[in-house]
């Protein structure tokens, strides 16, 4: 069953794997330690930016003359709001609906020069590629899931580089001060962390649903019959919110039963969201750095809660390939800190407009109704009980917020940010699904290759996985490694051009304008590195019968997080195997609910068939 070019290639395991390099070998420090000293230093650092920006004067009330938790306006530092004045309106980046995209914190046009711009550049450019080698680094030496209780040195020194250049960022706002708002858009800036959001909903869908832990696909279990036949099916049935709880405390199974029947389970991943998933580390580590050299270290709350959700995301980063990187909880607080943030921009910034309700419940809708339901508690509890700790509590504090201030005529406003992101989440998986099909039309056996979490997971569950496709040439490697760069380099330019010509659009129009063009050009980066890297799938037959080795220990691992992000389960709540495989050739399917199967071959293989989806 294997493609003739691809024959010559060895079949790859957990025991023939290569010794790993310096930086991806494991150290006795467990990734949870890394994650405390991350979200130390996030604190520290946000501290003293706060600190530091008050010692100064910034943000104190000339009335007072003490720091305020406000914003004060300091028409000496910054050019004023615009304010629909005659020299207002013959500005074009001050006028109209270009106004709302008006950022307060950049020096005044007249102070700027070649100076400010290129150290603000420089820095972000310096900070981007070293995020980005040190990710492309991890995935092409082939790294697996750290064994519990410890981390690579990866991990340590990818948080010593975010600090280098956090404290550089501390630096050039007391310089220089201006940040990357003086040459682009605040639309980029709000959009791509936007994106991140957005694909977080779409590759989460798998374990969490979406409305309320629904539509998810349940991972698929691989037993093993009496006479050596192979069989995946669906994972039992749904486990009682109290077995859950037992199971966190660690008095129940990994599957969150009473008795754990030792039967391996493989991730049931749509085939078209696993390119989103090798790779949204680059689109993730993107927008973090983008969107913290856009800004400054201003001594504002909103701003010490924007740069506390940047470093968390990339604190999340530095931790790919370790346990800690796929813990739910953790993964929690970096996707709902944006209640958090958008909530205290609205309250701080804009001195309490009514727009705080729209940012706080728009926001806390997707945490009751979504990100809530991937929690292990949650993650496979009955229906009433996620709607009593989803839906029910939301509904609960909307109406006694808005019966309490009076405010029912303005009850679309939490409806407004869910609409958006699921809209595009939408979206965005259609545009997958289609890459997808294009790739498998093309018979690219790249097209539904496994992550590195389902290689692991595969291999504990005895299945023998081959490599389908080999890294290219060195120079072929390099052109598609400059086309990526170039992919985002046009998003840097296009947000760049809008901000430039002033465009005549709001900005939450001009986000989603963005976002869209970012997308596009985020799927065709995914598409270049992934052909820079081998592509592995499940051993199959002529029949599309899967190979398992019953002797096999295999190796233990689970997730599918290979980036900034992170994107499965935290380490032990699901063990992980196979299920899903081929349509013309060695490609992986979906849905395997294998039966029958030939004898093992001297005791060694049994057989599983996956049909085709």
């Amino acid at each position: 069953g294997r493609p003739k070019s691809l024959r010559r290639l060895p079949l790859t395991t957990c025991a023939t794997a290569p010794t790993a390099p310096a930086a991806m070998r494991t150290v006795g420090v467990s990734s949870y330690a890394a994650l405390g000293v991350g979200v130390l230093g996030t604190a520290v650092f946000c501290a003293v930016f706060l600190g530091a920006g008050a010692l100064r004067g910034w943000n104190v009330s000339s009335v007072t003359h003490q720091y305020s938790w406000t914003l004060v306006y300091n028409d000496m530092r910054f050019e004023p709001e615009p304010m629909n004045t005659t020299a207002d309106r013959m500005d074009p980046k001050r006028t109209g609906a270009a106004a709302s995209g008006w950022y307060y914190w950049k020096l005044p046009r007249v102070d700027v020069t070649p100076g400010t711009r290129a150290f603000a550049w420089i820095l972000y450019a310096a900070h981007q590629a070293a995020v980005w080698a040190a990710l492309y680094y991890a995935q092409a030496t082939d790294t697996k899931y750290a064994p519990p209780n410890t981390s690579y040195a990866y991990t340590w020194w990818m948080l010593l580089v975010n600090a280098i250049f956090h404290v550089l960022m501390l630096v050039r706002t007391h310089t220089t001060y201006d940040g990357l708002a003086q040459d682009v858009s605040e639309a980029s800036s709000q959009g791509s962390v936007i994106l991140m959001l957005v694909l977080i909903i779409v590759f989460e869908a798998r374990d969490r649903g979406v409305f309320v832990g629904w539509p998810k696909r349940k991972p698929l279990r691989v037993t093993h019959s009496k006479d050596g036949d192979a069989a995946a099916g669906e994972e039992k049935a749904a486990v009682p919110l109290y077995k859950r709880l037992l199971r966190c405390c660690g008095c129940a199974g990994d599957d969150g039963s009473c008795v754990d029947d030792g039967a391996p389970t493989v991730p049931n991943t749509p085939l078209s969201t696993r390119l989103l998933r090798r790779y949204h580390g680059y689109i993730f580590a993107w927008a973090a750095t983008y969107t913290a050299h856009y800004h400054v270290t201003e001594s504002v709350l909103a701003h010490v809660t924007g740069y506390a959700h940047t470093s968390l995301i990339l604190v999340q980063g530095s931790l790919a390939y370790t346990p800690a990187h796929l813990n739910r909880y953790w993964r929690l607080v970096v996707e709902a800190w944006v209640l958090l943030h958008g909530t205290v921009v609205a309250l701080t910034v804009q001195h309490g407009t009514p727009t705080w309700r729209m940012f706080f419940f728009g926001f806390a809708f997707m945490l009751f109704i979504t990100q809530l339901h991937g929690l292990p508690p949650l993650l496979h509890s009955r229906l009433w009980q996620r709607l009593i700790a989803g839906p029910l509590v939301f509904v609960a504090i909307v109406l006694a917020v808005y019966g309490g201030m009076d405010t029912w005529s303005n009850l679309d406003e939490p409806w407004r940010i869910p609409a958006i992101e699921l809209l595009l989440a939408l979206l965005m998986a259609f545009t997958l699904w289609c890459v997808y099909r294009l790739r498998r039309l093309l018979r690219s056996p790249r097209a539904a290759a496994l992550t590195t979490g389902e290689r692991r997971a595969y291999e504990a569950a005895n299945v023998v996985v081959e490599q389908v496709a080999a890294a290219p040439a060195v120079w072929l490697r390099v052109v598609l490694l400059a086309v990526v760069v170039v992919c985002f380099a046009i998003m840097v330019v296009a947000s760049w051009l809008v901000e430039m010509y002033a465009l005549s659009l709001d900005l939450i129009t001009l986000a989603v304008v963005l976002i869209i063009i970012y997308w596009v050009l985020g799927l065709v980066a995914f598409v270049c590195i992934d052909s820079t890297l081998p592509a592995y799938a499940p051993v199959l037959d002529d029949n599309g019968e899967l190979k398992t080795i019953a002797d096999n220990n295999g190796a233990d691992g689970e997730g599918d997080g290979d980036g900034a992000g992170g994107s499965d389960d935290d380490g032990g709540e699901q063990r992980r195997a196979p299920r899903r495989h081929r349509r013309r050739g060695a490609q992986p399917q979906q849905n395997a609910r294998a039966g029958g199967g030939g004898k093992a071959s001297d005791g060694a293989a049994h057989r599983a068939r996956a049909p085709l989806v």
